[in-house]
């Protein structure tokens, strides 16, 4: 039984002190993840065809069409009349405190520069049947101002689930917006490649699984050393002593494809690696788990 499950069904559980991540950065996500189990407001605010509405979790903490809006409607009856795409305007950071806090929210401009969370054709987007954003290339949500967690932290645990869509797609999944001192989560599709880098360094990983897979990536920072783990298994580290100024953050910078899931915690969970993985896993079912 997972975190979450147990959360609903009302059993007296506390997480493992690995997964309550510190909310000094933010956690992004489709449902209620278990490193912020007492979250109960919006998870995105969507601007459609009937303006623009926050989203809340249904009873299961995800989004679907019984989630709540912000009058009250279910989404389904939000979205009834829906003459256009359902889009993402606002991706909100949860926390461990329950509260909204707007200088980690991640917006976009307008409709062109917003992922999609519903289709008037299609209904919702799916990823191995959980609700995903859709990015086609010029849809990036950033902040609005510059983090201080990012800079310099002496640990910083970051997890993706995310899938490119597109074989030349070459977008960041995470990214800070910073050219000189910039740091990126992202998959080089064409090469088959994962770099996470404060440039001109970079971890680099080579696998065997199609371009177009879903993915669970963590990136992890200790100190000087920093790895990078697929599926919850080390693929590379390295040591390095720069580190990159604290800037505003984006998801989905020149990204083709979906995202699920981004984690940012300045804590560092090296002994915990593959629980951690594994507990993402429970809900996304990215890869099959053995234990």
């Amino acid at each position: 039984m997972n975190f979450l499950n147990s959360y609903r069904e009302g059993a007296e559980i506390v997480p493992p002190e690995s997964f309550l991540f510190d909310d000094s950065v933010g956690s992004y996500s489709l449902r209620v993840i278990p490193m912020s189990l007492a979250w109960t407001q919006a998870l995105v605010s969507v601007r459609g065809g009937n303006g623009v509405t926050d989203v809340y979790p249904d009873s299961n903490g995800t989004i679907s069409e019984a989630s709540l809006t912000t009058n009250g409607d279910t989404f389904q009856d939000w979205n009834t009349s829906q003459q256009s795409d359902v889009y993402v305007n606002k991706w909100y950071a949860q926390n461990n405190a329950n509260v909204i806090n707007t200088t980690r929210t991640l917006t976009s401009v307008d409709n062109a520069t917003s992922p999609t969370l519903w289709r008037q054709s299609l209904g919702f987007n799916y990823e191995n049947g959980k609700v995903a954003l859709s990015f086609d290339g010029s849809d990036e949500l950033k902040s609005a101002t510059a983090n201080t967690a990012l800079s310099s932290p002496s640990s910083l645990t970051i997890t993706t689930v995310a899938k490119n869509t597109l074989a030349s797609s070459n977008g960041q999944y995470f990214k800070t917006s910073n050219s000189i001192t910039a740091f990126n989560i992202a998959q080089n599709s064409t090469t088959n490649k994962k770099c996470v880098g404060i440039a001109p360094y970079q971890l680099n990983s080579i696998n065997t699984n199609t371009n177009l897979a879903q993915r669970i990536l963590i990136f992890y920072k200790d100190g000087s050393t920093r790895s990078l783990a697929l599926n919850g298994v080390l693929q590379d580290t390295l040591t390095q002593t720069n580190n990159w100024a604290n800037d505003q953050i984006s998801i989905g910078s020149s990204f083709i494809g979906s995202i699920q899931e981004v984690t940012i915690s300045d804590n560092y969970y090296t002994n915990t690696l593959t629980d951690l993985a594994n507990e993402i896993n429970d809900y996304y079912q990215t890869y099959y788990q053995t234990s």
